[in-house]
């Protein structure tokens, strides 16, 4: 008597039309340090974990925790001009951990509040082993409007140094931000 060859589980499955869809995998998220700006500030400069800048006179910009109407939570991070400087960002910087060569989507809930010139938003670049920008994306919005929710996908060029995301003030007015996210999508 002959037999016939043995078929696998999955083969026996598909026959029978109940194989299962090959899985499909979704954005793989990548802590951020302070992300909605919970923890409590070490100095009244900047939250931890985030690097506050300004273009060229460090103390143009007001960097500030408010608690009033945060996005979620208890609070969150505001920029306004104190100054005639005219931009300043809110960033923390992720060591590349792979992110070279894929696309990565960054959202961060934002807020602003009379905002004139090019706006306020999010941002997101990739640096080069030297500090060289390879690869930059920006969202930004200007007038006054409540908490919505901003996103926006960079392609991180392979051996990028780093990835740097955070809020940013180009202008007049205040933007605050809170809940800030980085996934790589695949």
């Amino acid at each position: 008597m002959r037999r016939a060859p043995l078929l696998g589980i999955a083969a026996l499955l598909a026959l029978a039309g109940c194989a299962a869809a090959p899985a499909v995998e979704g954005p793989r998220e990548v802590p951020l340090a302070n992300a909605g700006f919970e923890q409590a500030p070490v100095s009244p400069d900047c939250p931890p974990g985030w690097f506050c800048a300004a273009r060229a006179t460090p103390y143009s910009f007001r960097f500030f925790l408010d608690g009033s109407s945060p996005a979620e939570g208890v609070r969150s991070l505001c920029i306004e001009p104190v100054g005639h400087e005219p931009w300043a960002y809110a960033t923390q910087s992720i060591p590349d951990r792979g992110l070279g060569g894929h696309r990565v989507r960054f959202s961060m809930s934002v807020r602003v509040d009379g905002v004139t010139g090019r706006g306020g938003g999010i941002v997101a670049r990739a640096h080069d082993g030297h500090g060289r920008t390879i690869a930059y994306a920006e969202r930004l919005v200007t007038g006054t409007a409540g908490w919505k929710s901003l996103s926006l996908e960079l392609d991180v060029p392979p051996g990028a140094n780093d990835v740097e995301v955070g809020g940013l003030l180009d202008g007049r007015g205040r933007v605050c931000v809170d809940e800030a996210r980085l996934a790589v999508v695949r």
